[in-house]
């Protein structure tokens, strides 16, 4: 799948490619997809600035105890347009998808222009056919002559396009096989994979568009499942929803596998013998590596596939795919021709291709690099944030005596911060965002510590009372500052202890880190550590809540909770799921 930004940034570009392959770009309907989502998105950016303006107007009001209720009904009424814009969003980002998933792979600038595979390029030929004296067989010839190929009784148990082999050329149809394993293992470096023949509706839509060439496979009656017409498909999907780390890339996979196709469109093609056929045997090469090496990996994956036929000492030459003929995923494809004396000329046994980050994006398979950046980003801007409430209410005094905040944690706390990293393992977030003080950050470290990751500190995520009761507890902040928590001071954005901040500023500074963490991080799955007075702030700035209302937030301690930014809209995916910490409970209430 095409990056979305380079057709927004690059369009003339990427169409002027497209036209070389033969494929006009609908620029009219992509036009208006991205008109309907510009309408969308800056209407939200709008009714999101009013609300914020109107919030301030009401914690005024109330703040000179005067009636607030028409500003508030005016707020209700930005947040039912701001729900209907989220709603007509999350209808439109399909649409996009499915018109991106059928465009094709721009060729590289050095693949040749063409229409067929008559303007194919060749680049190089190995060995001289051989000479005979004497009238020469084909392989169908031989084959039934000497009793090892049997397409009668493949056609009884089958139908056509089937075939049977026996004696001794099953036994060189397998011995060829495992010679190919062997090199690739042994000589070039691959890992040896036993993989599905079947893959799912969502795997099958990976190495290519599936509805361009559903009538290419073939499905099993009544199941989400296809046959595989090549190895590709199951090894693939290996990466598919996975962020890999840059230093575990290049990853090489070889599979010997049975491959099914239909060849719908064939008829009358190439109907004699074992060249067209419904099922063969097939050696699978793949490498996953980063996309500033795809074009070297892809001339080294050339070179192992060229070094089984010069062992074999079969004649062969490579051709470079003209654009007419390069297939749908791919950037760049290299056919290898082996001489069949049997037809006087060269056919195609194998076939390499360079898809760049074109199958990564339709899969959503990217890799760390060694700054924390993933790439390739998704085609529709998704970031997501799991959100985690650090859970013990009684920390290491001691320690919090001595250190700025930077505590270790009692028995529960390690406890809680081990359940989380366990939950946050699972979900492969990106990156770990944490306040930089604290028992957030404490609590952050732990699960670093268990995940892996460096963490990103931001000190806007600090609770709204360090700096005055830094490190305190809110018991302790109530018994210093009787009434902080009073339900009047709760609600008036202007409190703020001796030496604190108060409710407006504290919100403010909360909204701006996470909207800028969303801009700063787009398309990437962050986790944030942070404490109940910043969860409970940004599920206010979600929901659209005055920061002056009296409002429960259902925040519990060791929270987990799930929000997405998708095109600038915040919506809530799941909230105060704490059930995976039941190894943990019970857990004390602020």
């Amino acid at each position: 799948m095409l990056d979305i930004q380079l057709l927004r940034k690059e369009l003339p570009a990427v169409i002027a490619g497209l036209r070389r392959r033969g494929f006009e770009f609908d620029a009219a309907g992509f036009r208006a997809l991205e008109d309907e989502r510009r309408k969308l998105q800056l209407r939200t950016e709008e009714l999101q600035a009013k609300r914020n303006t109107l919030s301030k107007q009401v914690g005024i009001l109330k703040g000179k105890g005067e009636d607030a209720s028409a500003v508030l009904k005016e707020v209700g009424g930005i947040g039912d347009e701001l729900r209907a814009n989220e709603t007509a969003l999350a209808a439109l980002q399909p649409k996009i998808e499915a018109f991106l998933r059928v465009i094709p792979n721009v060729p590289r600038a050095e693949v040749p222009e063409g229409n067929s595979s008559e303007e194919n390029v060749e680049v190089r030929r190995w060995g001289t056919p051989r000479a005979f004296d004497f009238p020469v067989k084909d392989h169908v010839d031989l084959g039934v002559a000497l009793g090892g190929i049997d397409f009668e009784t493949a056609a009884k148990i089958a139908g056509a396009r089937f075939y049977v082999l026996k004696g001794a050329i099953a036994r060189l149809h397998r011995a060829i096989g495992q010679l190919m394993l062997q090199m690739h293992t042994e000589e070039h470096g691959y890992t040896e994979v036993y993989v599905p023949y079947l893959v799912n509706e969502k795997g099958a839509d990976v190495p290519s568009s599936l509805d361009k060439f559903k009538d290419e496979l073939f499905k099993i009656e009544g199941r989400d499942l296809y046959l595989i017409p090549t190895a590709e498909y199951p090894i693939t999907n290996f990466v598919a929803d996975t962020i890999i780390d840059a230093k575990d890339l290049p990853l090489k996979y070889t599979a010997h596998t049975p491959c099914f196709r239909s060849e719908a469109g064939s008829y009358g093609k190439d109907t004699r013998g074992m060249i067209r056929v419904h099922q063969f045997d097939k050696v699978e090469v793949v490498r996953i590596v980063r996309p500033e090496t795809s074009a070297e990996h892809h001339e080294e994956l050339v070179r192992n596939a060229e070094a089984v036929l010069q062992r074999l000492e079969l004649p062969y030459r490579t051709m470079l795919l003209c654009t007419g003929d390069t297939g749908f995923a791919s950037a760049k494809t290299y056919d290898l021709e082996v001489w069949l004396p049997g037809q006087n000329a060269y056919r195609e046994i194998s076939s390499c291709s360079n898809f760049e980050a074109f199958q990564a994006r339709r899969m959503q398979a990217r890799f760390r690099d060694e700054k924390g950046k993933c790439d390739p980003g998704e085609g529709v801007t998704i970031t997501r944030f799991i959100v985690v409430r650090h859970g013990e209410t009684h920390w290491n005094v001691e320690a919090r005596i001595q250190g700025q905040g930077d505590s270790d944690l009692t028995a529960t706390g390690v406890a809680q911060a081990e359940a989380i990293a366990e939950r946050l393992t699972a979900e492969r977030f990106d990156l770990l965002v944490s306040s930089d003080l604290g028992r957030a950050l404490a609590t952050a470290r732990r699960i670093a510590e268990r995940c892996g990751h460096p963490i990103a500190t931001d000190k806007r995520l600090r609770e709204r009372h360090f700096g005055a009761g830094e490190g305190l507890t809110y018991d302790e902040i109530g018994r210093e500052y009787p009434g902080a928590f009073s339900r009047t001071h709760e609600t008036d954005p202007e409190f703020a202890i001796p030496g604190g901040e108060s409710r407006r500023t504290f919100h403010e500074r909360v909204v701006a880190a996470f909207e800028s963490i969303a801009r700063e991080h787009s398309g990437r799955r962050i986790a944030v550590v942070t404490h109940g007075g910043v969860l409970g702030t940004l599920y206010r700035h979600v929901h659209g809540i005055p920061i002056a209302m009296p409002h429960k937030v259902p925040i519990t301690n060791a929270t987990y909770n799930a929000l997405a930014v998708r095109d600038g809209l915040w919506t809530i995916e799941s909230w105060d799921d704490g059930a995976h910490l039941s190894a943990t409970e019970p857990f004390e209430e602020d």
